[in-house]
C-alpha cells in the first residue's frame, strides 16, 4: 500500500499535469477578463493543497496576460495579429519631428557663427591685402599742360609692387578737381584705387607779336588782332589789355604796356610801341592789307606793289592785291584774306578773274605811301 501511495504522489506533482490544468483553465476563461478576477476557489492553484500536495502557482512561460490581450499575443502597444497600434506610430512620428527640430535649431544657432566667421575672414584678408598693396600719395596737384606720370603722384610702400594706369583716361583741358583710377599690382594680387587731383595752371602766359605795330589815324586799336597768347586758357587772347590809352586821332609814337591774366591769375606783360600814321584815300586800304599780309606771312619786306579796287564806288569796302594775294576790307574796316576752294575749279577760276580785275582796274599804291606798315 505504501508503494501505491508514493506513486500517486509522484503523478500528482508531475509538471505535465500542472501545465495541462493551467491551459485548460485558460481556455475556459472569457476573453478580456483578468485571470485573477475569474478564478474560483476551486480553480485557484496557488496557495491550495490537493490530495496532500501543494500545486505550483506559476503560469506557463509561453502565455502572458495583460489587459485584454489574447492568449499568445503581446497586449501592450499592439493590436490583433501582432501589429503595432496607432499610439506607437504617433510616438515614433513625434520622436522624428523632435529630432528634426533639434537639428534645425542646431543649424540656426550655428548660422550666425558661420556668417561672423566669413566676415572676419574677409576682413582679415582685406587687411592683409591692403597692407601688401599700400601706397603713399606724394603729390596732389597736376600742372595743366605738363606731361602726366602716375608715378610722380603715387608711390608703393612695399617692394615688387607697381602701379598700372591708362594715360588716355586723364587729359584735362580745364582747371579743377579730377578723380582718376589706377591699379596697384603685386604678383596675382591687385587692388583698384582712386586719386583726387587738383589741376592747376602755374604757367605764365606768353604774348607773341611784334615789338612795334602800325595803325591808321582814327583807327581803333584791337590788340588781339596783332598778338597771340600761348596759354592753357582758351580765351586768353581776348583778355589782353593796355596799361595806357592812346589817342589815335593824333599821329605819333606811343609806348604801351600790354598785360594778360589767365584763369589761374598768372599774368604776363609785354612792352610795345604803337605808331599812328596819317594815311588818306585809297592808301588807307592798302595800309590795312599790307599790315594783314605781314601778320599772316611774318614779313612784308618783299612787297613792292599794291592794288586797291572798289567793286562798288558807293561802298566803303575794297579789294586789295598784295603780291598776288587778295584781301577784302569790309565796311567796318576789318581786313581778311580772300579765300577760295582750291579743289573746286569754278571757285579757283572766279578767284583768278577777281585778281585780274583788281590788277587791271584797281588803283596802284606805291610802297612808299604805306612804308610804315611794311
Amino acid at each position: 500500500m505504501s508503494g501505491d501511495s508514493s506513486n500517486r504522489d509522484i503523478k500528482a506533482n508531475s509538471p505535465k499535469k500542472n501545465i495541462k490544468l493551467n491551459q485548460a483553465t485558460v481556455a475556459k476563461r472569457p476573453a478580456g477578463i483578468r485571470p485573477s478576477a475569474t478564478r474560483s476557489a476551486a480553480t485557484r492553484l496557488t496557495g491550495t493543497k490537493s490530495a496532500g500536495t501543494r500545486q505550483a502557482a506559476t503560469r506557463p512561460t509561453s502565455v502572458r496576460y495583460s489587459g485584454s490581450g489574447q492568449a499568445g499575443t503581446r497586449a501592450a502597444g499592439t493590436g490583433p495579429n501582432g501589429t503595432r497600434s496607432a499610439g506607437a506610430g504617433n510616438t515614433r512620428n513625434r520622436a522624428a519631428v523632435a529630432r528634426k527640430r533639434r537639428r534645425r535649431n542646431t543649424l540656426i544657432s550655428l548660422l550666425p557663427a558661420i556668417i561672423i566667421g566669413i566676415i572676419l575672414a574677409l576682413i582679415v584678408s582685406s587687411i592683409i591685402k591692403s597692407s601688401m598693396l599700400k601706397v603713399e600719395i606724394v603729390n596732389y596737384e597736376y600742372s595743366l599742360g605738363t606731361t602726366f606720370d602716375i608715378n610722380n603722384y603715387v608711390k608703393p610702400v612695399k617692394d615688387n609692387v607697381h602701379i598700372e594706369f591708362d594715360d588716355s583716361e586723364f587729359s584735362p583741358t580745364d582747371i579743377g578737381t579730377y578723380k582718376i583710377k589706377y591699379k596697384v599690382v603685386k604678383g596675382k594680387l591687385s587692388k583698384k584705387r582712386r586719386l583726387k587731383l587738383s589741376v592747376i595752371d602755374d604757367t605764365i602766359p606768353q604774348i607773341n607779336g611784334y615789338d612795334e605795330i602800325a595803325i591808321v589815324v582814327g583807327e581803333e586799336c584791337d590788340y588781339s588782332e596783332y598778338f597771340d597768347v600761348i596759354d592753357a586758357d582758351p580765351d586768353i587772347s581776348s583778355k589782353i589789355t593796355a596799361g595806357t590809352d592812346i589817342d589815335t586821332s593824333i599821329p605819333g609814337r606811343y609806348k604801351v604796356v600790354l598785360s594778360v591774366t589767365d584763369w589761374y591769375n598768372n599774368t604776363a606783360i609785354k612792352e610795345i610801341v604803337v605808331n599812328v600814321y596819317d594815311v588818306e584815300g585809297e592808301a588807307v586800304y592798302a595800309a590795312k592789307a599790307l599790315r594783314r599780309y605781314k601778320l599772316d606771312m611774318g614779313v612784308a619786306t618783299d612787297v613792292e606793289k599794291i592794288y586797291v579796287y572798289a567793286e562798288d564806288t558807293n561802298s566803303s569796302s575794297r579789294y586789295a592785291l598784295v603780291n598776288n594775294l587778295l584781301y577784302y576790307i569790309d565796311d567796318d574796316g576789318k581786313c581778311k584774306q580772300y579765300s577760295y576752294d582750291e579743289g573746286d575749279s569754278k571757285s579757283l577760276e572766279k578767284y583768278q578773274q577777281l585778281v585780274d580785275t583788281v590788277k587791271d582796274g584797281g588803283t596802284f599804291i606805291s610802297i612808299d605811301e604805306v612804308y610804315g606798315f611794311r
